[in-house]
């Protein structure tokens, strides 16, 4: 079987492509680099023409030069995470089976928009207001836009069956409102319209999108879902996951392997990066990786030197 690594870029950072290819060179059949905004010469390297902000079109974007990998399995990775080589590389069957026969795609957890105290969270506060209203999703800007996506209600039962069920979302309470940025303020009034809750206009999971696999007979759709769901120009981390749970197939989950990961926001000040120096302690690392550890976020990797 051959398992190809594909490594995604939220800024342009080509220096970084032979450590790269150093680390998982031995360990994947074919390794390939997208990146954003700066042409490059790497033949295993493509430029894409957005932002990081909703990734997920990077892979419609590069749809031809993903499937020239030829792969029965494509490992999406960002390259700020570090990930189990030995696992996916060496012991990927005996993880997570053979493509078409029990699995698909693979992706770390899915959770409901309509999670508890959902507000606090600013890109859902964003992504309300592109389902909506003036400058939204459902304005005519976007043409008969629903005719291209899926079926809302198919698609909130594909949801539901991976254990995302998006009922009724509450509205903040009024004194929260009052504190938000005007903007906040006006998406939350014209969506509740003073109604205590309201049901989301169209289904949308939420996850860890720096990482998730695909297996080969299923990427040409996958790409698609991934540009559809680009287009409504939300934060990755609904439009990704948004797109693996429309593609058909298996959609596996760590709990559902009982695999984890180490992963935190790159901006958390309670978690350091993970910042090696050389590739022995890069080496070290993996090594001493547990064996149901599949990746760890966020490392940098820009100051290896030898």
């Amino acid at each position: 079987m051959r398992i190809g690594l594909c490594l995604f870029f939220n800024y342009p950072f080509e220096k970084n492509f032979p450590i790269l290819r150093r680390l998982y060179g031995d360990y994947f059949d074919e390794i390939r680099f997208i990146q954003p905004l700066v042409e490059t010469s790497e033949k295993d390297a493509f430029t894409v023409y957005r932002a990081a902000f909703n990734f997920s079109g990077f892979f419609s974007d590069a749809r031809q030069f993903i499937k020239e990998m030829n792969c029965d399995v494509v490992i999406f990775a960002g390259d700020d995470c570090i990930i189990n080589r030995d696992v996916l590389g060496n012991r990927f069957e005996e993880v997570f089976g053979v493509p078409g026969d029990g699995f698909d795609m693979f992706v770390t957890k899915l959770w409901p928009f309509s999670a508890n105290a959902w507000w606090k969270n600013m890109q859902k506060l964003r992504a309300l207001g592109r389902l909506f209203g003036q400058g939204g999703i459902f304005d005519q800007r976007i043409q008969n836009w629903k005719s291209y996506f899926p079926q809302a209600d198919e698609l909130a039962l594909r949801l539901e069956s991976l254990g995302v069920v998006n009922g009724p979302i509450d509205a903040p309470p009024s004194d929260i409102v009052a504190r938000m940025p005007l903007d906040q303020q006006a998406v939350i009034r014209g969506f509740f319209q003073g109604k205590g809750t309201c049901d989301l206009p169209y289904p949308l999971a939420y996850g860890i999108s720096d990482f998730f696999i695909v297996g080969g007979h299923i990427l040409d759709e996958f790409c698609h879902n991934a540009g559809l769901f680009a287009a409504l120009n939300v934060f990755s981390e609904f439009s990704t996951p948004t797109a693996l749970a429309a593609t058909q197939g298996r959609l596996s989950q760590c709990p559902d392997l009982g695999l984890s990961v180490d992963w935190t926001y790159g901006n958390n000040p309670e978690k350091e990066f993970f910042v090696p120096q050389s590739f022995s302690e890069i080496d070290d690392f993996l090594n001493s990786m547990p064996k149901r550890l599949l990746y760890k976020h966020p490392v940098k990797l820009s100051t290896v030197r030898d």
